[in-house]
């Protein structure tokens, strides 16, 4: 597949992600409801996604002191996450193509510092 192909797949794909993001922002904002944290449910603990559509609300109405508090990884990640995708669309580099070394032991990477903030923020209450 060319450049040209493969660049056009990736913004359709990140403009349909981002279609389904901002449908559910809505569908919250007019209705009040959220996704139930199954884990928080089943456990009692806060998983590390919990507390992502108050901070990404709280950033659409430019408080971040208070989406940082409502979770302080993500806050960080997902701007990482971005910059990343971006990089992947503008210049298609070998290094973030699917089952690339560097991709793999990035995504491990935040894996493994979303279980340790799972855990850690249960432990100190954050």
């Amino acid at each position: 597949m060319d450049k040209k192909t493969q660049r056009q797949k990736l913004l359709r794909q990140t403009a349909l992600w981002a279609a389904a993001l901002f449908g559910y922002f809505i569908f919250n904002r007019l209705t009040g409801l959220a996704i139930p944290c199954v884990f928080r449910k089943v456990t009692g603990s806060r998983c590390p996604g919990c507390g992502i559509s108050h901070m990404l609300i709280h950033m659409s109405k430019l408080e971040f002191h208070e989406a940082l508090l409502s979770n302080p990884l993500l806050f960080f990640m997902i701007p990482l996450l971005l910059l990343m995708l971006a990089v992947k669309i503008i210049f298609l580099p070998p290094q973030l193509e699917a089952g690339s070394r560097f991709l793999n032991v990035t995504l491990w990477v935040f894996v493994g510092l979303a279980l340790i903030f799972g855990v850690v923020r249960n432990i100190i209450g954050i």
